[in-house]
């Protein structure tokens, strides 16, 4: 009987062998799915890359078309939270830091997605074989849309990491300086700005302007009290070339 038992022991200890060998033999890279060392290679790649940055945006939940404007109203003299839920009421009174609450996890890590995207496509980008002018707009645009990123980060939580090149998961950034970060922001969107064309037609509208680039400029300078150079940024739209390209809806209903 006990060598019964240890043949019934022995034929265990085979078959978990062999199945832990065949499970690490299947734990390999899907030799079809693309990824960072072998998908930026076209100008099309180039194009998708920069889409998934925007598309951030877009994607189901997120904070740009759910709690992003509750963030910006509730701390505000526009609005204010009666929510029975106490952690949005939190969130009027300047307390964001509960991680664990969804909204803030939502937003926070929704961002860093965004920042992460961008600094995909400005750091493979450059490399690719495409049209030189087309390159340069959709780096343009990457700087234009990781700066949005940033501003909405450090109005919200102040201080944060600056983080520039495309980061991996065991990355354990340390915060920056609050002025570090505002300069990261000016300087993307000052270059975004000389990328970026003034207006784009058919498929194209609705992708980061030049104009856009002067005005979120002209608010992050605004919201360092830098009021000179506010004025200096907002003179392209208001009076520059951007007054024949844009203006205000007839309407403020619409």
């Amino acid at each position: 009987m006990k060598k019964y038992y240890q043949y019934i022991l022995a034929g265990l200890m085979l078959v978990s062998t062999v199945a832990c060998k065949k499970s690490m033999e299947l734990d390999i890279p899907n030799p079809n799915e693309p990824d960072e060392s072998n998908f930026w290679q076209t100008a099309n790649d180039a194009l998708l890359g920069v889409n998934a940055v925007y598309g951030n945006f877009y994607r189901n939940g997120a904070p740009y078309s759910r709690w992003l404007p509750f963030y910006m109203d509730v701390r505000s003299d526009d609005g204010y939270s009666t929510s029975p839920w106490n952690e949005l009421r939190s969130i009027g009174a300047l307390n964001i830091t509960q991680y664990s609450f969804e909204v803030n996890f939502d937003t926070w890590g929704h961002h860093w997605r965004g920042v992460y995207r961008a600094n995909q496509v400005l750091s493979r980008v450059p490399a690719i074989n495409m049209d030189a002018a087309l390159r340069e707009r959709y780096l343009g645009e990457a700087k234009f849309l990781r700066a949005l990123y940033y501003y909405d980060l450090i109005t919200i939580w102040g201080n944060i990491p600056l983080i520039l090149e495309p980061s991996t998961p065991s990355d354990k950034p340390a915060q920056a300086t609050q002025a570090a970060v505002w300069a990261q922001i000016e300087k993307d969107l000052s270059e975004a700005a000389v990328a970026l064309p003034p207006s784009y037609s058919g498929d194209d509208i609705g992708r980061a302007t030049r104009g856009a680039a002067y005005a979120l400029l002209g608010r992050a300078h605004l919201q360092q009290r830098k009021y000179q150079e506010t004025i200096n940024d907002l003179q392209w739209l208001i009076s520059g070339p951007g007054q024949a390209i844009y203006n205000l809806t007839a309407k403020y209903e619409d």
